[in-house]
């Protein structure tokens, strides 16, 4: 895919960033030598086959001089005094390979939309305190983090761009958005809490001054950024009917005022008119509307709420996520896109699709939500494909088409003193990328699980270093204070609360902690964990996990998961050593104040063992950080040969597959005896896998391979003695690692060239906002 040179420089370094070469970019569906059909990667603007809008619109709405910003009176929004129909799609840069923005916002154009709407991610830009990441920083996401690069692109397409920026963003992502650091204290996120307000205030402002530049009205020239939204579905956090604190929203408001986007952007705040009316409001501040169904009902009752103001659907939602283990991929008919749009468009309402198009949770960043009810927690898939415009891999959907079709009917155009609607036919359009399935990838070796442990879970920057001499579990990142201070929650600590680095208090952020129990273990012994574990366990005795995978809903009521407290069970088989190793599914993003209080790991309570509190011997923190991946992948001479035997303690395991030509986007499938874990290219993590589905394959975007050999690395359950040294022979190759919790080595993994979400939910089947095709199927 062919870029103009800008974005070309910003790509090669986003590629040096994830550890790989930059290569060319992947042959498109039979455009790769049409050069007349490509000139839109290399332009601002539409010129495909001669047809191109007779005004450009920063001109449409900059001529004779910008006097004003955009304003929400009367019936219509005004921008510099003319008269606006936003037409928005949400496209979240976090969430799309920075080689393909340019591609999904053009697709975006292609439509007739005018604008771009994206949240702003305080826990990737702001990974710990009073250290910021818009693209040169050196963790797994940092290449996707130049929100600068984003922002030119959609002002060299002449788009308008709604920024959110939180400082909480919900977006079915970790914690809403929030860094997990902030859980270190007893703070109250999202109030006026001060606790809360300075970070939150630092890194607003830092958002501020990197962006200040976008903003409407810069030194009299129209730049993208139109509209800034203030916190995010504020009426939603609260109880009821109760008083929200709205002194916490005016603080917001007045640090954004005051931090680069002043008084020439428009500030609104959204929620569901319905369900909260004015809880989240602030006096004289636009609100808008989130919602799927009944639009004449929403937008009524925001008309009753605020009279003489023009109608805005902030999130218009064309689809919805995915939780694992639920039956079905989330689907809605495209039909009744068609009827819902229609209805708003003829009420002259502006709109946001959200998702125009979804993208993919990358790493460990997926969200979770949290109930009253049977199953109380549930964690969302890597997809984020929300049945939107575009499909996770930008494809065109059925509901495209409807769109253009519905647009096309509606937009009054020039007789309604707007400007001429810019739509391409079909033939025009920019194209689809590449699709190719490479097959079969052989899993070559494997590494043993205390290797791992030793290699990536030693102390940085402690005070103690435990070594027990066992071979299992050598190295422990623990710390004295961690250990001693009861303010600190005594020995049973959780994720958030581990120190890991004396220089940062941050915390472990995602991945894995282990509890290391002293001594050995008799089969018969009983093993209770006190209150809840935050979320899924592992017993691991001598190495070897012995509570079965979770394979149904059903199975969520037995020891290990997130669902029963104060549950047991009987250690099936003696060990020369006995640890829980506990993983973070991911943070809550949306609910109540109670329901952000949450830590990761074992925070309610101890380990009993036969009724007695058993002695924490250490515990480890397993992040598989960039860094870690590079640690692992460098360490040859601890990697095997396959075959690896039966598995069942973690392991990683590696691959390699040749890609001949240029690369196309794939996608991988794991099946057979690959139960649940983590996948990793090129020391880039991709996100999680589980056989429980829904999702069944993984999204790999064709930048992130390249032509020739690339490796694939695997991680599984299993101890086994190493076979044979390796040495170094994939200097050059890219590799894909995969954390596999259970078993795995032997299943089969391929590179296929279609998608598998799961069976798309039947129609009249009830999957929308209650999730209760999950909640159907709790045990009786």
């Amino acid at each position: 895919m062919t870029t103009d040179i800008k974005l070309t420089t910003e790509s090669n370094l986003s590629h040096r960033a994830i550890g790989i070469e930059p290569l060319a970019k992947p042959k498109l569906l039979g455009q790769a030598s049409n050069a007349k059909n490509r000139s839109w990667h290399s332009k601002g603007e539409f010129d495909m086959a001669g047809v191109r809008s007779q005004t450009s619109l920063y001109e449409w709405y900059s001529e004779g001089g910008i006097t004003e910003p955009l304003k929400a009176e009367g019936e219509f929004f005004t921008l510099n005094g003319k008269k606006i129909h936003i037409l928005s799609g949400s496209i979240h840069y976090y969430r799309v390979h920075p080689d393909y923005w340019r591609d999904r916002l053009l697709k975006l154009k292609a439509l007739g939309l005018n604008t771009v709407d994206t949240y702003v991610p305080w826990n990737l830009h702001n990974p710990r305190p009073g250290v910021f990441d818009f693209g040169d920083g050196n963790e797994h996401m940092s290449p996707f983090l130049n929100l600068s690069t984003f922002l030119e692109i959609a002002k060299e397409l002449e788009l308008f761009v709604i920024l959110r920026p939180g400082p909480y963003i919900c977006t079915e992502w970790d914690f809403g958005g929030l860094p997990s650091y902030l859980l270190r204290t007893s703070m109250k996120v999202r109030t006026s809490d001060p606790e809360y307000v300075a970070p939150a205030e630092e890194y607003l402002r830092t958002v501020g001054q990197r962006v200040q530049n976008f903003v409407w009205n810069n030194a009299g020239q129209p730049n993208p950024i139109i509209a800034v939204q203030v916190e995010n579905e504020y009426g939603a956090f609260g109880y009821d009917d109760g008083i929200r604190d709205t002194e916490y929203l005016e603080t917001v408001m007045s640090i954004l005022q005051s931090s680069g986007f002043g008084s020439d952007v428009l500030y609104f705040t959204s929620d569901s008119p319905l369900a909260t009316g004015t809880l989240g409001a602030i006096p004289g501040v636009l609100m808008t509307a989130n919602f799927q169904t009944d639009s004449d009902a929403q937008f009524d009752e925001l008309l009753r709420l605020q009279p003489d103001r023009p109608l805005m659907a902030t999130e218009f939602w064309t689809g919805w996520f995915d939780h694992w283990l639920e039956e079905y991929h989330q689907v809605r008919d495209p039909e009744w896109m068609r009827s819902e749009l229609t209805k708003m468009l003829q009420r002259k309402a502006s709109v946001n699709f959200y998702m125009f198009h979804g993208g993919t949770n990358f790493g460990f960043m997926n969200g979770a939500n949290v109930f009253n009810f049977w199953p109380y927690y549930a964690p969302d898939v890597t997809s984020y494909d929300y049945d939107a415009l575009l499909s996770e891999a930008g494809d065109y959907t059925e509901k495209y088409e409807v769109a253009v079709e519905v647009i096309r009917e509606q937009y009054d155009g020039s007789t309604g003193g707007l400007p001429p609607l810019n739509q391409l036919e079909p033939g025009q359009r920019p194209p689809e990328t590449n699709k190719a399935a490479y097959g079969t990838i052989s899993v070559t070796h494997y590494m043993e699980f205390d290797d791992i442990v030793a290699l990536i879970g030693q102390v940085r920057n402690l005070d103690v270093l435990i070594e027990t001499g066992e071979d299992f579990l050598r190295h422990f990142r623990v710390s004295q204070e961690n250990l001693e201070n009861p303010e600190m929650g005594g020995p049973w600590l959780s994720m958030e609360e581990l120190t890991l680095d004396a220089e940062a208090d941050v915390g472990q952020q995602f991945g894995f902690v282990v509890y290391k129990l002293a001594g050995s273990v008799n089969a018969g012994a009983v093993l209770k964990a006190q209150g809840h574990i935050r979320d899924m366990a592992y017993v691991l005795v001598g190495g070897a996990v012995v509570n079965p995978p979770l394979q149904r809903p059903e199975d969520l009521d037995n020891f290990g998961y997130w669902v029963q407290r104060d549950k047991e069970m009987t250690i099936p088989s003696p060990g020369s050593s006995l640890a829980l190793m506990v993983e973070n599914l991911a943070r809550n993003n949306f609910g109540q104040p109670h329901q952000f209080e949450q830590r990761k790991g074992l925070p309610e309570g101890p380990l009993l063992l036969d009724g007695v509190e058993a002695t924490l011997d250490g515990i480890v923190a397993l992040q598989f950080t960039k860094q870690d991946l590079q640690t692992l992948t460098e360490n040859t001479e601890l990697w095997s040969q396959m075959p690896a035997g039966d598995p069942n303690s973690p392991r990683l395991y590696r691959g390699t597959l040749t890609v001949d030509g240029e690369p196309a986007d794939t996608f991988l499938r794991l099946t057979d005896t690959w139960i649940k874990g983590v996948v990793f290219v090129n020391g880039f993590n991709l996100g999680r896998y589980w056989n429980v589905g829904p999702q069944k394959t993984l999204y790999v975007p064709a930048p992130l391979l390249r032509t020739g050999e690339n490796q694939f690395n695997l991680r599984c359950l299993k101890a086994k003695e190493r076979t044979e040294m390796l040495k170094s022979d994939y200097d050059d190759a890219l590799q894909i690692v995969i954390f596999e919790l259970y078993t795995g080595g032997e299943g089969r993994l391929e590179s296929v060239n279609e998608p598998d979400l799961g069976p798309p939910l039947p129609p009249g089947k009830d999957g929308g906002v209650s999730q209760t095709q999950l909640f159907s199927l709790r045990p009786r």
